[in-house]
């Protein structure tokens, strides 16, 4: 019964992860363009053990002070892309 358990727990754990990207990957379809700009860049330094506000606070910081994204909208923009990276944390 402990094996049959281990192999359900391993065969079934990377479906969880693919659903979370999943997840993830469809709610940046439904960002705006900055939004999604903020998103691509947060993406490859949301580690595990990294904290998310963080990352995207450093992120839209640079975008927006390249001029790539508006300063008034910066925080909304932010806001929406951090939902969509705490998705693939679930």
């Amino acid at each position: 019964m402990k094996k049959f358990a281990m192999i359900a727990l391993i065969a079934f754990a990377p479906v969880a992860v693919m659903a979370d990207q999943a997840a993830a990957t469809k709610c940046r379809g439904k960002l705006n363009k900055e939004a999604r700009l903020i998103y691509d860049q947060s993406l490859p330094l949301a580690t595990p053990d990294a904290n998310l506000r963080d990352v995207v606070t450093e992120q839209t910081r640079a975008l927006a002070g390249a001029g790539t994204i508006p300063v008034e909208t910066a925080r909304p923009n932010a806001e929406a892309a951090g939902e969509c990276l705490k998705l693939l944390r679930k």
